[in-house]
């Protein structure tokens, strides 16, 4: 089984724009300070494993090559977790790593909606969010795929950044009372390893042929011209994603509205509220819905 290194992961997560609270950002630098000499860029609590999906709804679905299908079946549902955070890539990955992948979520929906015996689904979430790649794209699948099966997303607890993408894409959304919900924003940490460069005796010189080439590397201070860059980009990927949102979502929600949560974490009922959510309920509610 392939294995993703700590370089892997550093490649992913450090100087890219994420969809991704600020605080599952910072323990994940903060992991990698640890093993690979990177500056913390602040505390953060322990806790950056993710819990396992339940083992304890449904029973499990294998997929027509003999391997698991990736959802359990309850009453004809389709339950499908979505739990850790998110990558683009590795289709192999799942709850037992902490991540877990755009493409093996998206394979799991398609087989879902293949099976006679599935007659609706459940995203069953617990993620801050993760990589900016593949986010619409899954978001926007999902939407297709509620054109076919009822599709109920279940926030059990978070559904954040990347996560909410994936839950606006659902017909209905149902969260728990102290379910955390949006953080409709971008995010970018950049790792500057210029002093520790410097301390290996180490010299490095960037050419380019046009200023704003391969900016953002961790081995070089950032200039001003680069760092206006960089907001642009966040940004432009900040517009796509609200525009995203309100799309899977306009009787609920207009871009006005999503502005005004600036990226706040909203909890249960206040996320109902504001449009981010349609039902307080538990995973049995989110069931029924997707039966009807």
């Amino acid at each position: 089984m392939a294995k993703m290194t700590l370089a892997h992961i550093a490649d992913k997560v450090l100087n890219q724009p994420l969809l991704l609270t600020d605080t599952k950002a910072a323990i994940i630098v903060n992991i990698l300070a640890e093993r690979m000499g990177i500056e913390d860029i602040e505390d953060s609590e322990a806790g950056s494993i993710e819990p396992q999906a339940s083992r304890f709804v449904g029973s499990p679905r294998m997929g027509p090559n003999g391997t698991s299908a990736g959802y359990s079946i309850k009453d004809n549902v389709a339950i499908i977790p979505i739990i850790g955070t998110m990558v683009n890539r590795g289709a192999w990955i799942g709850a037992s790593s902490g991540l877990v992948s755009y493409e093996g979520v998206g394979a799991s929906i398609d087989l879902a909606l293949a099976d006679d015996l599935v007659t609706g689904v459940v995203l069953d979430l617990n993620t801050p969010g993760g990589e900016a790649g593949g986010a619409f794209e899954l978001a926007k699948k999902i939407k297709s795929a509620s054109k076919q099966k009822p599709v109920i997303a279940y926030v059990n607890s978070m559904a954040a950044s990347a996560g909410y993408a994936m839950a606006a894409g659902a017909d209905q959304i149902v969260t728990g009372e102290g379910g955390s919900i949006g953080s409709i924003g971008v995010v970018m940490v950049h790792s500057d390893h210029t002093k520790r460069i410097e301390a290996a005796g180490i010299k490095t010189t960037v050419f380019r042929s046009k200023e704003l080439k391969a900016i953002g590397g961790p081995h070089e201070k950032l200039t001003e011209s680069a760092s206006v860059e960089l907001n642009r980009r966040i940004s432009d990927l900040h517009n796509i994603f609200v525009s995203t949102v309100v799309s899977l979502r306009p009787e609920k929600l207009t871009v006005e509205a999503v502005e005004n949560t600036k990226a706040r974490v909203l909890l249960g009922q206040a996320a109902v509220d504001a449009g981010l959510a349609d039902h307080i309920g538990d995973l049995d509610l989110a069931i029924e819905l997707a039966k009807q």
